[in-house]
């Protein structure tokens, strides 16, 4: 299921989580950001990527951010951002930022 962070239509996070819910509360969270410059792809078709973390005991917040070039640098450092300050806000704590290029 997705949630949203931000304000910008594109600021949603993708959400897998563990199935062994005692293991992941037992973990930090992973916010993953996709690869593809900045300027391509998505969360939904990076999710394969991810899957495998949250095999591992993780919940993973996969983040879409606003791609250019109708977003300019540091818009999508700054979606970033966001998205750590909304993991931040329900109590996540420490949080693990994982990504590809």
């Amino acid at each position: 299921f997705a949630h949203r962070y931000g304000l910008h239509p594109s600021e949603t996070l993708d959400t897998l989580l563990c199935d062994d819910r005692n293991l992941a509360q037992r973990k930090p969270p992973v916010l993953y950001a996709h690869g593809g410059a900045w300027i391509a792809a998505s969360s939904a078709c990076l999710l394969h990527s991810v899957a495998p973390v949250a095999r591992a005991g993780f919940d993973v917040f996969s983040m879409d951010y606003p791609l250019a070039p109708a977003a300019r640098f540091p818009e999508p450092v700054v979606s970033v951002l966001r998205a750590l300050a909304w993991m931040a806000a329900r109590g996540r704590g420490e949080v693990l930022l994982m990504g590809d290029s």
